[in-house]
């Protein structure tokens, strides 16, 4: 559309992209599905800078990224001078994991950021633990199903996730959560609230750590905490009536 002000709004359909060659990606970051997905996003970023509004509806059968394939994929996008709109973006990662995403794309002062709604639900979380880590010796942290709904801000600088519901097994855990990596003017900061009737802190951890891969954290010297567990492990041991308000 042409006139005072121009738009393009486009649908596109593919039975298969290969996103590995697409986005020009060595073998190693193809290995590492995290590095591949922040490349993807980056390019979404740079790709705002068209100088007219752009509205796609993608629909593909299959997706290449990372060195796996995502099926089903399909997304709703406004692309504009400020970033991209992420009105829909439901795939089917591996794992037999349904992964649905809304939210806003956009270049801020310290880097790429995100900010919206991720649901993820993972029927064999090892399939996709081992898509993400490209290890397998983590698979024991997730044996049975997870569901993992949150809204989530993704920055260079700092993450945050809010209204957290997880259901990892039998746990149940909600809460929030937002961590900020050290800078000159202020220390790592952790800020959060978890609550849970039963939790094993020792899986989580090592299902965080396996998800992050070579993510490095500062330990956080500024750190506000409130904790109601009515069951935790610890280091192998078991806590009961946890409940702790710290800062």
């Amino acid at each position: 559309t042409f006139g005072r002000q121009p738009e393009v709004n486009g649908v596109l359909s593919s039975p298969q992209i290969d996103l590995d060659r697409v986005l020009g990606l060595p073998e190693a970051t193809r290995r590492r599905p995290l590095v591949a997905i922040k490349t993807l996003a980056e390019s979404f970023i740079a790709a705002s800078r068209l100088p007219v509004p752009t509205t796609l509806s993608l629909n593909v059968e299959n997706v290449t990224l990372g060195g796996a394939m995502l099926a089903r994929v399909g997304a709703d996008l406004k692309v504009d001078a400020d970033g991209v709109d992420i009105r829909r973006l439901e795939l089917r990662a591996p794992g037999v994991t349904q992964v649905r995403v809304s939210g806003r794309l956009r270049n801020a002062a310290t880097g790429g950021r995100f900010e919206g709604t991720t649901r993820i639900e993972a029927n064999d979380p090892r399939g996709l633990i081992a898509w993400l880590t490209d290890r397998t010796e983590q698979q024991a942290a997730a044996v049975g199903p997870w569901r993992l709904g949150a809204d989530v801000t993704l920055g260079t600088d700092s993450i945050a996730i809010e209204r957290l519901k997880l259901e990892l097994d039998r746990l149940n855990v909600d809460g929030r959560m937002a961590y900020a990596w050290a800078s000159e003017e202020r220390p790592a900061r952790l800020d959060a609230a978890i609550n849970a009737p039963e939790i094993d802190l020792d899986r989580i951890n090592t299902l965080g750590k396996a998800l992050l891969g070579d993510a490095t954290f500062d330990w956080p010297r500024d750190v506000t905490l409130s904790l109601k567990v009515g069951r935790a492990i610890v280091a192998g041991l078991e806590a009961k009536q946890t409940d702790v308000n710290m800062r």
